[in-house]
């Protein structure tokens, strides 16, 4: 049901509620991994890139397996102009997910 209201208010642009729907997940004990990954593309979507670079710093720390923000991440960076941090994001990514296209585009 998150999952699939999350994506909702990702599609339609409400950007403010589905950054509320993602804090309040964090919350809910099993919820937080998906909730702090979710957040993350908010906040990529919505351009507070400096945000989304946090966001998946500290997600990465408490759920290194949660791949999208590896992802997040590195798109974040190289919107930032930052490609060397985009770069070593991906890597850091690819190491465990090297079937990752998305992660992979960045060290070509």
């Amino acid at each position: 049901y998150w999952r699939s209201l999350s994506k909702v208010l990702l599609a339609f642009d409400f950007l403010g509620d589905a950054e509320a729907l993602c804090s309040d997940l964090k919350l809910i004990p099993g919820q937080e991994a998906f909730a702090t990954a979710a957040l993350a593309a908010v906040l990529r979507r919505w351009g507070r890139l400096d945000d989304c670079v946090a966001v998946c710093a500290e997600g990465i720390r408490r759920f290194p397996k949660e791949r999208s923000l590896y992802v997040d991440e590195a798109f974040a960076f190289a919107q930032l102009e930052d490609l060397e941090s985009a770069r070593e994001a991906a890597r850091r990514g690819a190491e465990l997910f090297p079937e990752e296209q998305e992660l992979r585009r960045f060290l070509k």
